[in-house]
């Protein structure tokens, strides 16, 4: 688990509904911070996250922007979330560094037992 008060970064085209489900999930373990695929990278140079999620659905290629993420920060724990599971789309995310893969999930329930167990898998060095 996370030490508190270790921010987490959600990396998404805008604040919806599954981004306050997911700050919800979060609140006992660290605040949640939002930004856009834009400005983001700068956030990840600058800031150490517990976690970085990736809004697959809102990103333009989440397989490029996980790797970048990982070439800056090599220890960095990526999750990419998206509402469509697919193996292909999982082989693609893991593939490119992240650390899990799950579903945006609208129950909070859901999503924090999701996120916990994320938190528990071992960042492997990258790159691989």
């Amino acid at each position: 688990m996370p030490p508190s008060n270790r921010p987490f970064l959600l990396i998404s085209g805008e604040e919806d509904f599954w981004a306050q489900v997911l700050e919800q999930s979060l609140t006992p373990m660290g605040p949640l911070l939002i930004a856009e695929e834009a400005t983001a990278m700068n956030l990840v140079i600058e800031n150490d996250y517990a976690a970085i999620f990736i809004d697959a659905v809102s990103v333009a290629d989440f397989g490029l922007l996980t790797s970048r993420i990982r070439a800056q920060r090599p220890d960095a724990r990526v999750i990419v979330a998206t509402a469509s599971l697919t193996w292909q789309r999982a082989r693609e995310a893991f593939r490119s560094g992240a650390t899990d893969y799950i579903y945006r999930s609208i129950d909070a329930k859901e999503l924090e037992s999701s996120v916990t167990a994320a938190l528990k898998i071992p960042v492997l060095p990258w790159p691989r």
